[in-house]
């Protein structure tokens, strides 16, 4: 069987999901964009990670969201 969800739902889902586990929602300066993926300083767990790139010719900037639980 397969079923289709809206995006949403997930994002949504993910984000209450990281509010149960005591996350936080932040900014991170552009300084640090290049050691996002370095997590191998303590036990991490990636729960999800999605990125937005906005069309050709928008100003839209990008971004990128990722839900990480460390022990």
């Amino acid at each position: 069987v397969f079923v289709v969800y809206d995006g949403r739902f997930f994002v949504l889902s993910l984000s209450l999901l990281m509010v149960e586990l005591g996350g936080l929602n932040s900014i991170l300066p552009r300084r640090y964009f290049l050691s996002v993926l370095s997590v191998s300083d303590a036990p991490t767990m990636i729960i999800g990670i999605d990125s937005s790139v906005g069309s050709p010719g928008q100003s839209i900037p990008s971004s990128v969201v990722v839900i990480v639980h460390k022990a």
